[in-house]
């Protein structure tokens, strides 16, 4: 529990009881046949401070057929922005002690009247307007000097006295009164020794007692004081200063250890050495904006230790507050987390690969922040079989990462993994890492095609019999041909066809036992002297198809040849090669 005091220095009030004279300016208007009236509304007039209001007197001449109603009311807005509406204020008479009225409040700085002026025809033939002459209000600005709000920060303070140094000359005095509040709202009265508005604090050593509703523990986590300086017209009194002393529980840190943390990779003990914590005590710690709530709190009266989780946060300084269960709270802001440690973890990619080549990525650093990354491959769609990353060498951009202890050759599927880094210390100004493009290369089959030499048949009159070929294909892979011919033309091809499948340029032989039919563009005995084909091997990137040989069967009506990979064999046997 700790005494606290709040203090105010030097309070000096120069003026008491002010008369304030009001010029004004009306007119008339007959409403009808048989009355006429007129409204005056007078300027707004300050008094410059906010005063208790007295009493509102005027002159005016009236007869027996014409009236003067008056309406008064203030404001703490220049333009009356915040006063209540004429129509709903009461009418006061002259000599009447405006305080009390229903439109003014002591203590507001703002006042203007208004007067109704009447005429009655009925009553006079001869008409006489009513005259108002002049209008005074008087205010009092002994009445008080209301201090700002204070918040001792607990919901339990124990108020225990309240004392001031005075210079009161003659008969003048000092009076003060206090109230408090749970919430800065809602207030109690203003209360001097017996708890009521009747009575003041008039001891400035702090002697007078003060009442159970400002010393009960509950409720005054507000406090505001009212200073009376009353001349009694002997002199101004002056108020050089104001302690009002409290008790209350406010939790108070002395130190953390430690002081920092090196990253936000993982959670740590903290401990906060320090007074007046409670138990119950609430501790929240505050980094960018995030708010985290540490773990496994043990309350002393002089010490907390928790465990903090830093990977809630992104580094640099971090607010710690502690809140006791009456509201106090204290807020530590030397402590900090030195690195922002953030990962970034790919999604799982796959690849027809054979194997792997490089890791080559983009980025941005500056002197205080990095870039690290690793690289794992497996076989399974969720990375199931691969290395855990903790156990996953880094690599460097452009490094040939078949050589990783996380890589191998012929795995599917593959991941990175990037760690940035960037340095804070205790600046809240840190530049942090950017990461660009990520880029990963392999080797796998493709689909390609081979187109073979052209071959000179020696006969325009040779047709195309037949195509086939030996073939090994892995499941998802094929293998598939067309075929050209041209006339010759001074031994050489002359303009070649189309390449063409058994019905046309849109179809393939694909049929390795030979069961193809020939396209007749190739085998009506013309301009097919010159012959060539286009193998297509279809790959699906894991796998390749292999073609060991083909033969392609050409010949005349009397002859026909097959086309070897070494040479050609004639339909009477004689091998050509």
């Amino acid at each position: 529990m700790q005494n606290n005091n709040l203090k105010t220095k030097l309070l000096y009030l120069p003026a008491v009881f002010i008369i304030a004279v009001f010029g004004f300016f009306f007119f008339t208007e007959q409403a009808n046949a048989a009355t006429a009236t007129g409204t005056v509304e007078s300027q707004i007039k300050d008094v410059n401070v906010g005063v208790d209001w007295q009493i509102i007197v005027w002159t005016a001449s009236t007869t027996a057929s014409s009236s003067i109603t008056m309406k008064v009311r203030t404001d703490n807005s220049s333009d009356m922005s915040g006063a209540t509406a004429w129509v709903s204020c009461d009418n006061v008479t002259s000599g009447e002690d405006i305080s009390g009225n229903n439109c003014v409040t002591d203590g507001q700085r703002y006042v203007q009247y208004q007067a109704y002026l009447s005429a009655d025809y009925d009553i006079a033939s001869e008409f006489l307007s009513p005259e108002l002459l002049d209008v005074a209000i008087s205010y009092d600005r002994a009445g008080a000097l209301i201090s700002s709000s204070y918040n001792t920060l607990a919901d339990d303070t124990v108020l225990s006295s309240v004392r001031w140094t005075e210079t009161k000359p003659g008969d003048s005095d000092v009076l003060l009164q206090l109230r408090s509040s749970a919430d800065n709202s809602d207030w109690t009265s203003w209360m001097g020794t017996d708890g009521t508005s009747a009575t003041y604090f008039t001891d400035p050593a702090g002697g007078e007692t003060l009442p159970s509703a400002l010393s009960d523990s509950s409720g005054d986590q507000y406090i505001q004081y009212k200073v009376i300086l009353d001349s009694n017209n002997s002199g101004l009194p002056v108020l050089s200063d104001i302690t009002i002393d409290y008790q209350a529980s406010v939790p108070v840190i002395t130190s953390i250890g430690p002081s920092m943390l090196t990253d936000n990779t993982a959670a740590a003990e903290i401990t906060i050495n320090g007074s007046d914590f409670a138990a119950g005590a609430t501790v929240v710690m505050t980094n960018s904006n995030i708010e985290i709530t540490p773990t496994n709190i043990s309350i002393s009266s002089d010490q907390i230790t928790c465990n903090f989780d830093a990977t809630q946060a992104i580094g640099g300084p971090v607010d710690i507050t502690i809140t006791n269960a009456n509201g106090s709270s204290v807020i530590w802001t030397e402590f900090y987390i030195n690195n922002y440690v953030g990962t970034i973890t790919s999604q799982i990619n796959s690849a027809p690969n054979l194997y792997w080549t490089d890791l080559s990525w983009t980025a941005t650093t500056t002197a205080t922040s990095s870039i690290t990354m690793k690289v794992r491959a497996g076989n399974s769609s969720d990375m199931s079989g691969a290395t855990a990353w903790a156990s996953c060498d880094n690599v460097t951009s452009g490094e040939d990462i078949s050589s990783n202890n996380c890589v191998t050759d012929g795995h599917r599927y593959i991941q990175y993994q990037a760690t940035l880094t960037a340095i804070y210390g205790t600046s809240t100004d840190y530049i942090s890492p950017e990461l660009g493009d990520v880029t990963v290369g392999y080797a796998h089959y493709v689909t390609a095609s081979l187109i073979s030499s052209p071959y000179n048949s020696d006969s325009s009159a040779n047709v195309i019999r037949g195509i086939s070929w030996t073939e090994s294909l892995p499941s998802g892979t094929d293998v598939k041909f067309q075929i050209r011919t041209a006339p010759d033309s001074g031994g050489s091809p002359g303009a070649w066809s189309d390449w063409m499948g058994p019905m046309g340029t849109g179809d393939y032989y694909k049929n390795a036992d030979g069961n193809n039919a020939i396209n007749l563009m190739h085998n009506n005995g013309a301009n097919s002297q010159w012959l060539q084909y286009k193998v297509w091997l279809v790959s699906d990137g894991f796998n390749a198809p292999v073609l060991s040989d083909l033969t392609i069967e050409y010949g005349s009506a009397e002859y026909s040849a097959t086309i070897l990979k070494d040479g050609v064999i004639l339909k009477d046997g004689v091998i050509l090669r």
